[in-house]
């Protein structure tokens, strides 16, 4: 995964067959906050988190929680029958 921050002309070059899932959204700056920098990770380097007390979806926040970043990007993961009642 990666995060390019505005202006940036980064390249994201893949060694293998890749899949990536793009998402553009122009950047809200929040007043008093610097803009993030450049983030890049592994989804599977992200430990996972469970969904209340449930712990069969595994949640990974690929985003660190930090209000410099306007928006929140999450991966889940189901066990073998396993629900999400909520949505």
């Amino acid at each position: 995964m990666a995060y390019l921050p505005p202006g940036h002309a980064g390249v994201l070059p893949a060694e293998s067959l890749s899949r990536a899932a793009v998402i553009e959204k122009p950047y809200e700056p929040l007043a008093g906050r610097p803009a993030p920098g450049l983030l890049t990770g592994r989804e599977t380097a992200t430990a996972p988190t469970h969904l209340n007390v449930d712990p069969w979806p595994e949640v990974r926040g690929l985003v660190p929680d930090d209000p410099a970043f306007d928006f929140g990007v999450n991966t889940m993961s189901y066990k073998p029958r396993a629900t999400l009642p909520a949505v």
